[in-house]
């Protein structure tokens, strides 16, 4: 079987090594027949969903929630990648992606973290040393 390593990371979501009851395809097979791949190009998303599940990434952390939102520049950059190569797949593609890079090249504010609302406030007591 092509693509999935089936590590059984997954997510509270999507689980990429579950059969999910399925007795005919072991997990990942079926999104490598014909049938599966013209599902993924009229629901390309589900590509990056499973991407995501597969590294761990869960879509209920700040780092999940950051790789989601990235969804439309992927598109973008895997429509432009299909221009030089037409038979490139969306699940191949987002495959090549490293969204955990992705996320730690951004600055705090930019991930949407706010680090100053989760800081302790310090406050400095003036004590006078010496005074008679």
């Amino acid at each position: 079987m092509a693509g999935w390593n089936q590590s059984g990371w997954g997510t509270s979501l999507y689980d990429p090594s579950s059969a999910y009851g399925s007795t005919q395809y072991q997990p990942g097979e079926w999104a490598d027949t014909g049938a599966g791949s013209m599902y993924l190009n009229d629901n390309p998303e589900v590509a990056w969903t499973r991407a995501l599940a597969e590294l761990g990434i869960d879509p209920s952390t700040a780092q999940g929630k950051f790789s989601r939102g990235q969804w439309t520049q992927v598109l973008e950059g895997y429509k432009a990648a299909n221009l030089t190569n037409p038979n490139l797949r969306i699940e191949d593609y987002v495959k090549t992606l490293n969204p955990n890079a992705m996320y730690q090249n951004q600055t705090a504010a930019e991930r949407g973290e706010t680090p100053q609302a989760n800081t302790i406030r310090a406050r400095t007591i003036g004590r006078a040393y010496g005074a008679a």
